[in-house]
């Protein structure tokens, strides 16, 4: 029966899917440019946009980066423009060179192994370490010699303690530019010149957790639900004025609701163009999260509702 057998043929990694693997840095790796853009999930066509020098949420993280912070934390409600501001406010620090930007997605299956190094297949079948995202980034800070920017988003989705390892500690001002050892037994420096920038939601779980892991090495800054950036958007729609106004006290019944959950940001309404638009933001997104949030509070939910009904009722009702 064993002569019947045939030779199992051997697989290589791409018979298996497995894409090729980046090297582990050596005299001879590539420069960390030809490997950033596969590894940052930067879009190279896509036209950076940097925030204006005069912004006063960009002038003030500049003063907290120079109060010796190692990286600052966008928080606040979904849709308050954290992760745009996030992202403005990076292409500004970095110049708009592309070489000089990560940006990395959180969730709540990222690892270690995706953030810092792992061990990848090679193509003789076997298994080398290699750098991740943010080792790629130190390297970049040192060859380049200047300000390079990694952006976190959503960083509260995940367990930061488990992603960052021992890079945690140092990521401290202090502690910048010291060796360190590494869980594989490699020695890395974070540079100095490496800025972290992150966002998070504080409704998020875990973010306890994370205050007292990032305390003493973030600085934060609040953005909230703001009317003024809401009527600038609703500026070129053709909603009436009367519907406008009704809409904002909408919005300022929000911001002061008990429940933070209900506290929704102004990105929310960025794709209102119209009565119709504006009918279908509360039937197919609007109304589902209000379901959600406050299913254990119906005398809450009939009150926005009710405020919403005002919103959108006939404009020759003055109410």
């Amino acid at each position: 029966m064993l002569e019947k057998l045939e030779k199992i043929r051997e697989l290589a990694a791409e018979d298996l899917g497995i894409p090729r693997p980046e090297t582990a840095p050596s005299a001879d790796s590539p420069n960390v440019m030809d490997l950033a853009s596969s590894e940052t999930g930067a879009i190279a066509d896509e036209q950076l946009e940097m925030v204006e020098p005069d912004d006063p949420v960009y002038r003030r993280l500049l003063e907290l980066l120079a109060d010796g912070f190692g990286g600052v934390i966008f928080t606040g409600p979904p849709g308050t423009g954290k992760s745009r501001a996030a992202r403005r406010i990076a292409a500004r620090l970095a110049g708009g060179d592309r070489s000089r930007l990560f940006f990395i997605q959180f969730h709540p299956a990222y690892q270690y192994e995706d953030f810092i190094e792992a061990y990848v297949p090679t193509e003789q079948g076997g298994f080398e370490l290699a750098d991740k995202t943010f080792l790629l980034a130190c390297r970049a800070a040192i060859e380049l010699d200047d300000t390079v920017v990694v952006v976190l988003d959503e960083l509260s989705r995940t367990d930061v303690i488990r992603v960052f390892g021992e890079v945690l500690t140092y990521l401290e001002p202090s502690k910048r530019g010291f060796p360190f050892m590494l869980a594989s037994g490699r020695e890395s420096i974070v540079p100095k010149k490496l800025v972290i920038l992150a966002t998070m939601n504080p409704w998020d779980r875990g973010v306890e957790e994370l205050d007292l892991a990032f305390e003493r090495r973030f600085a934060k800054i609040a953005l909230e639900p703001d009317v003024a950036a809401l009527n600038e958007m609703l500026s070129g729609s053709s909603l009436s004025d009367l519907r406008k106004q009704r809409l904002e006290r909408f919005f300022l019944i929000l911001h002061r609701h008990p429940n933070p959950l209900c506290r929704l940001g102004h990105a929310y309404f960025q794709t209102v163009r119209d009565d119709a638009s504006l009918i279908r933001l509360w039937e197919n997104q609007l109304t589902f999260h209000f379901d959600r949030v406050l299913k254990r509070s119906p005398d809450e939910l009939a009150s926005i509702r009710a405020a919403w009904a005002n919103v959108i009722a006939d404009q020759n009702d003055q109410t």
